[in-house]
């Protein structure tokens, strides 16, 4: 899938270049419109993890068509989608949940993840429990992702407690937690708006880190000259 999306934007890029050489300045528009889409927006990989039939690839299809289907084949390897939210592409990696995969998974699809979303089924407890199996998978990786927990079928009969949620969250170390309902949407923008929140606050950690620093700095030199004219007057 990752191989069709590639080549799919080098197509894209082939088309506008053959418009420019043909068009020439009427080709300007398209190639500013195409380079400012795909070049200027912040990329993260988000990976869907978790058993098999929690409703992993309904939540990808909701999530990137907004849409809902009953119909849906088990992913074999991984199914990619891509969804373009304030200014951040998220490229959605939909996982297989059999465990025949889950070697190929932790060794392919997790790497140079941005966030793994370890999605489970509201209506059965198992998939909770088994949470930690698919978190063994991810915590191998040299760096860590942002870890998210998701819920989902939340317009079922739900049989888990949420004091058994906040329990795994707390024991995966979930950043964030959500349930949600593909079929009716509900709790689905909210993950987006989240997640786009969230990383925009771990951009700007480092720059106001960096400020609190230098205005440590300031106030240290200006309290060491204070101490130092003290010092001077009572000489």
């Amino acid at each position: 899938m990752q191989y069709k999306y590639f080549l799919h934007q080098t197509f894209l890029l082939c088309f506008v270049y053959f418009q420019f050489v043909l068009y020439n300045n009427q080709c300007n528009i398209a190639l500013y419109a195409y380079l400012h889409i795909t070049l200027q927006t912040t990329q993260y990989k988000l990976v869907l993890v978790g058993d098999a039939e929690v409703g992993k690839s309904a939540l990808s299809y909701r999530l990137s068509k907004g849409k809902f289907t009953p119909l849906y084949k088990p992913t074999i390897g991984a199914e990619y989608a891509t969804i373009l939210v304030s200014g951040c592409r998220f490229n959605i990696w939909d996982t297989a949940g059999q465990e025949t995969y889950g070697r190929f998974i932790t060794s392919t699809y997790y790497r140079g993840a941005d966030c793994c979303a370890i999605c489970y089924d509201l209506t059965k407890p198992s998939s909770l429990t088994n949470v930690l199996n698919w978190y063994e998978g991810i915590k191998k990786l040299d760096k860590l992702p942002l870890i998210i927990l998701i819920g989902t079928k939340s317009d079922a009969h739900i049989e888990v407690e949420p004091s058994e949620i906040k329990e795994m969250s707390n024991k995966i170390g979930a950043q964030l937690s959500f349930v949600c309902s593909a079929k009716l949407g509900e709790g689905c923008d909210e993950i987006f708006t989240r997640l786009v929140s969230w990383f925009k606050v771990q951009e700007l950690a480092p720059s106001i880190q960096n400020i609190e620093a230098e205005e440590f700095k300031v106030m240290k030199m200006q309290t060491q000259e204070r101490v130092a004219k003290k010092s001077g007057c009572c000489d």
